[in-house]
């Protein structure tokens, strides 16, 4: 860690100073040395806020608030618990609000394709029921025709009987 944060200033990656903080204060706190844990945290905490990472803010201010109970300042322990329970509301509340945005996309968007698939089937009817319309049509015109040749088959029949 030590390492990476000495890489991490050269480069000036704030994330990355402030991830190579927040490893060697947990590794502080795995030796039950909390001052030392603070300290870090601490150097930790500015670069985060700068930057505005809040995922890591969130496992910031969770540790700080244990590390400061585990040394008996309760007032700073509330402080960092208050800190960590409202930035991970807001870290929730974000992930949430992504949710029902992505969710409320993917329902408009089967809303619309299912607009989509009634005017097609909509369309599919109107064309079955023009080509309907048109073979009714055509069968009406050749019984027309049919009955017109008959008529005039037994007219001229009757024409023919009536001249003999």
């Amino acid at each position: 860690y030590l390492q990476a944060l000495s890489n991490s200033e050269k480069l000036d990656d704030k994330l990355k100073m402030a991830q190579s903080l927040l490893g060697i204060a947990r590794v502080y706190i795995q030796e039950d040395d909390y001052r030392s844990a603070l300290k870090y945290f601490n150097q930790a905490e500015k670069p985060a806020q700068e930057i505005q990472a809040t995922n890591l803010l969130v496992d910031l201010y969770k540790f700080m608030a244990e590390a400061y109970a585990r040394t008996g300042e309760m007032g700073k322990a509330f402080r960092y618990q208050a800190m960590y329970s409202k930035i991970k509301d807001t870290v929730y509340n974000n992930e949430t609000d992504k949710k029902l945005t992505s969710m409320q996309f993917d329902f408009d968007l089967e809303k619309k394709q299912n607009e989509i698939n009634l005017l097609v089937k909509d369309k599919t009817l109107n064309e079955l029921q023009l080509k309907r319309q048109k073979l009714v049509k055509s069968a009406l015109a050749v019984v027309l025709i049919l009955a017109l040749l008959i008529a005039l088959l037994i007219y001229r029949n009757y024409r023919i009987k009536v001249n003999l």
